[in-house]
């Protein structure tokens, strides 16, 4: 079952560079941000962060982030190729990297509370 937080993370990168996003798309779960500016800004920082990162896994993930989400999406199966990932590791990792930019977020949240 996925969390709350990774839900609301997915969705807001899904219409992040979307200029008419739905009206009902949320941004109170992202504390201090309070425009897709903001979150957009706080994402692309936090996914250079993954790609500077020793580990090989937040490299790859933040790899299929910037390509998926902020750069000009072709689909999953395109992205995989671009990678060079099987569609099983392209997802796990696509999931880590929605989870720890979810954390990241929580972090946010004590920062501010």
């Amino acid at each position: 079952m996925e969390d709350a937080l990774v839900g609301a993370v997915r969705r807001v990168l899904t219409h992040l560079r979307n200029p008419r996003r739905p009206s009902d798309l949320s941004l109170e779960t992202w504390p201090g941000l309070g425009s897709l500016q903001a979150v957009n800004a706080f994402v692309r920082t936090e996914i250079d962060a993954m790609a500077g990162s020793a580990s090989p896994v937040d490299q790859e993930a933040a790899e299929i982030l910037r390509l998926y989400y902020l750069g000009r999406s072709t689909g999953h199966d395109v992205t995989a190729h671009r990678v060079h990932l099987s569609r099983a590791t392209y997802f796990r990792r696509l999931d880590y990297g929605i989870r720890c930019l979810a954390e990241a977020v929580r972090a946010l949240d004590v920062v501010e509370g």
